[in-house]
């Protein structure tokens, strides 16, 4: 494992989950109150090796009400960040992203 550690520290700069990353925080934090060997599957792609595409969730159904309420009402079951107008991308994947 420390040989594995090291490799993986010398030469990957930097790491991405793109798909399940609410199941990789679930394992952590259980792992810090069962067992601290917990595991969990993972596969490592160069960026070379993948094709990321945008993915857009589309909010249906606020019944006449406005984005401004419907914000406001979900706050009691989301926190909201505010963000700059225009699409979050890290740097080292915004060449690799294509807009469908």
């Amino acid at each position: 494992m420390q040989h594995f550690q090291e490799l993986f520290a010398h030469h990957v700069s930097t790491l991405y989950i793109a798909d399940g990353h609410h199941r990789t925080q679930v394992t952590a934090r259980l792992a810090q109150y069962l067992d601290k060997s917990l595991m969990i599957y993972a596969a490592l792609f160069s960026s070379a090796q993948i094709k990321i595409t945008a993915f857009h969730r589309v909010i249906e159904g606020i019944k006449g009400r406005t984005v401004a309420t419907f914000l406001m009402q979900s706050q009691k079951f989301v926190t909201f960040m505010k963000r700059a107008l225009g699409i979050f991308l890290p740097k080292a994947l915004s060449s690799n992203v294509r807009a469908r």
